[in-house]
């Protein structure tokens, strides 16, 4: 038999989790409308990837990260060091900039 433990967020006794089921609804909303408002921002262009490929654009060239060659910027991708798809986040720290060949090599992590 399991003991019951209190919601972290009201105290009243649960069978199972953390919170009870209307702080667990609560705090599922929080996560959904946030994570909807992070990829509205990609989409539309305030993500930290495009603000990086637009500063790339700017400039006459750049430095690939891994191999150290010198590219027009065409000629390199901004990746993610944390794929997005693996909960990675859209953040300057998460990016980098890679040639095309270097960008062809990389291995994603297993999620």
């Amino acid at each position: 038999m399991q003991l019951r433990r209190p919601c972290i967020d009201c105290g009243i006794l649960i069978d199972n989790g953390n919170r009870c089921a209307e702080h667990r609804r609560d705090q599922r909303r929080l996560w959904h409308d946030a994570s909807s408002r992070r990829r509205q921002d990609r989409i539309r262009g305030f993500g930290a990837a495009r603000r990086l490929r637009n500063k790339i654009n700017t400039l006459e060239a750049v430095d690939c990260e891994w191999c150290g060659g010198n590219f027009i910027p065409r000629a390199v991708h901004v990746d993610h060091i944390r794929p997005l798809a693996l909960n990675g986040l859209d953040i300057e720290e998460n990016l980098r900039i890679l040639c095309i060949p270097c960008h062809k090599r990389r291995e994603y992590p297993k999620p």
